[in-house]
């Protein structure tokens, strides 16, 4: 199997054969070279295998159509088999197949502009009784152009369902003529709004039919078929990208993606003005956008990139978002967010202060919120060691009785600040390992990244609280303190599991970038954090137990390995006075006992329960029906939010009821 990276070794850097490119825009004859680069040092994968083909066909597809609202099933079979047949046409530059496929989606999506042509005309009504299958995974492929035709009516009425709901002229109990009137008069509004809409989808589907861009859309397929975390950029996604990278964006301050047709939100940035406003969560999917002088535009089965660029504008604008919400009853609803930059200063870690009477003692304990490992390569700026270093000691000057760091919403940063700031809570050692892929080897090179200060910041009383939203560099640090036993890790069953390390690589010519994953991280107990995280000592119940929400749930993700122990025998000092006390099994026996006591007689940790028992019990299934009547009944009031803020802070709670058990054991 080595044999394919000793023959890319001869392909070192970015080597004289890419100069032909010449064009800014990748070009099919040009992705020969470019798979062949995207193997080049990649971790898992060596060569085009059989199964790899597989995934790239079908995620460009998918890419084609994410809602499965485009083709037939049979026709999917046929053109899976096809391409694959015809693969070596495609690794020699010849892409005429993969353009038939493109021209094919750019007949249907013309078809369905004339669909929505048909039904939306003056006289329209709303099919109140038409119900949805969102999740196109259960739903799969129409069997006929009949129904095909009859699903993308469904959507139409949804869609316009959706628009009626953030129209607060519209009346859904009339009562007089004037009112009939303008109802009739805003639906009209409505239907000419999503007939553009369906131009617009025809538009974007022509583009995707052009030459230089059917090979951008397979490249960015066969990278995902590689792993989640690998990418192909074209030159206007890199260019977002660094704009990005510079902190330059002025937004809502959300991290989304795309799936089955849909914009996600992964995470909200600490401290941005989507985190300010509050009422957007994970896992909401955004069906629509309206900017301060545009309509309202639906974004279903739009490209991630035009989503984001109608989000994105300038500081001090008003962005307004239809959201979907979906659980046991489906709500949509509309949050306006006033676009503006992420401070620095709230996104850089700060501490507050509890005391807890318990055992007949007041306790003093000091939390420590640290948001991501942020800092700045060229030594400018804020740096979260140097931060975390400043509250531990500001902590210690107050005497408090015990330390909670909160990586919680954590979602990593820079690797260096992760082992650094584990050594603040240690002596010295190794705090990661990374296997990387070298071609031309046969062997992966192995590294340890150690802490390398030998003094001890704080070796009191430890409680790190995470979540499936702690990842990457949090979970090197949650998982080199509990691999030494120094800190009790406590929140959700277990971490993000993202554990691969990844490698940018610009192109030649401004025809974009690749990013490929190179290498694993591995705990010094041997264990990876791939798919299975950092499991907790205790766990704590939070709205995150009922998402799938993990590496594990990515497509193609990397199996996690196992290597053999490599822990350091100096990671807690000779001298007493310095010394940490570690956390023994039989201790968290203990605590976990205690901290399912207080869980099970709490109230609010039994309705997080039930939210999770009915985020289970989604069928996908909406039904207009069902939104408009929810719409009447103002079921996104605040007390929903109220609710969601007492259960953040009874999931921080417990973290902070745990330490205090954590201090008068180790007492």
């Amino acid at each position: 199997m080595k044999y394919v990276k000793k023959r890319l070794l001869l392909l070192l850097g970015f080597s004289p054969f890419l100069t032909g490119f010449g064009s800014p825009q990748l070009e099919c004859g040009s992705l020969p070279d470019i798979l062949e680069l995207m193997l080049r040092g990649h971790y898992a994968q060596e060569a085009i295998t059989e199964n790899i083909k597989e995934r790239a066909i079908e995620q460009y597809i998918q890419t084609l159509d994410p809602t499965k609202t485009v083709f037939l099933k049979d026709e999917v079979t046929g053109f899976k088999s096809n391409l694959l047949r015809s693969f070596e046409k495609i690794e020699d530059g010849n892409c005429q197949d993969l353009n038939q496929i493109a021209s094919l989606s750019v007949e249907r999506t013309e078809q369905n502009q004339r669909y929505a042509s048909e039904l939306l005309v003056d006289g329209y009504q709303l099919d109140k009784a038409i119900e949805l299958q969102t999740d196109s995974t259960k739903r799969g492929y129409p069997d006929s152009l009949e129904s095909r035709k009859k699903l993308i009516q469904s959507m139409i009425h949804f869609q316009v369902s959706n628009q009626l709901l953030s129209e607060d002229e519209f009346s859904f109990t009339v009562v007089d003529e004037p009112q009939k009137l303008a109802n009739r008069e805003i639906l009209s509004k409505i239907s000419k709004r999503l007939i553009h809409r369906y131009e617009l989808a025809t538009k974007r589907a022509t583009e995707r039919r052009e030459v230089v861009d059917v090979p951008e859309l397979f490249a960015q397929s066969y990278a995902m078929a590689l792993d989640p975390h690998s990418a192909y950029y074209s030159a206007d996604q890199l260019a977002d990208f660094r704009i990005q990278m510079g902190l330059s964006l002025e937004g809502i301050g959300a991290v989304l993606r795309s799936e089955d047709g849909y914009t996600r939100i992964v995470s909200i940035v600490v401290g941005g003005p989507a985190d300010k406003e509050g009422s957007l969560r994970a896992n909401d999917k955004i069906i629509a956008v309206k900017n301060e002088s545009t309509e309202t535009v639906s974004t279903i089965d739009m490209d991630l990139s035009d989503v984001v660029k109608m989000i994105r504008g300038k500081k001090g604008t008003k962005v307004t978002l239809t959201i979907m919400r979906e659980g046991t009853d489906t709500k949509t609803f509309d949050i306006t967010i006033t676009r503006d930059k992420v401070d620095v200063k709230d996104q850089a870690a700060k501490i507050s202060y509890k005391t807890k009477r318990r055992y007949g003692k007041e306790y003093t304990l000091g939390i420590i919120d640290l948001p991501s490992f942020y800092g700045d390569s060229n030594g400018k700026g804020r740096d979260a060691l140097e931060d975390v270093r400043a509250l531990i000691n500001e902590a210690k000057s107050k005497n408090v009785d015990g330390i909670l760091l909160d990586l919680s919403e954590n979602g990593g940063g820079l690797l260096s600040d992760a082992v650094s700031i584990s050594g603040l809570f240690l002596k010295q050692g190794v705090i990661v390992g990374t296997s990387e892929n070298q071609p031309g080897l046969d062997e992966d090179r192995f590294e340890e990244l150690h802490d390398k200060d030998p003094s001890i910041e704080y070796n009191g009383p430890l409680v790190v609280l995470v979540s499936q939203a702690s990842a990457s560099a949090s979970e090197i640090l949650a998982g080199a303190l509990q691999d030494y036993q120094r800190a009790l890790i406590v929140g959700g069953k277990n971490t993000f599991g993202k554990g691969t390390v990844q490698q940018f690589y610009p192109l030649p010519g401004d025809i974009g970038a690749i990013k490929i994953t190179k290498g694993m991280f591995f705990r010094p107990s041997g264990a990876s954090t791939q798919h299975v995280g950092v499991q907790s000592n205790i766990h704590i119940p939070s709205l995150y137990d009922g998402a799938d929400f993990g590496e594990a749930d990515l497509d193609y993700s990397l199996p996690p390995q196992t290597m053999l122990e490599f822990t350091s025998e100096s990671t807690n000092s000779t001298n007493k006075s310095e010394q940490w006390k570690t956390v023994t099994s039989d201790m968290v026996a203990k605590l976990s006992q205690k901290s399912s006591n207080r869980v099970k007689s709490s109230k609010v940790f039994q309705e997080i329960q039930e939210t999770i028992v009915e985020s289970q019990t989604d069928d996908g299934i909406v039904k207009i029906a069902d939104l408009l009547e929810q719409r009447m009944k103002d079921t996104t009031s605040e007390k929903e939010d109220d609710d969601l803020e007492k259960k953040q802070e009874a999931f921080l709670n417990e973290g902070v009821n745990i330490l205090v058990d954590l201090i008068k054991t180790q007492q």
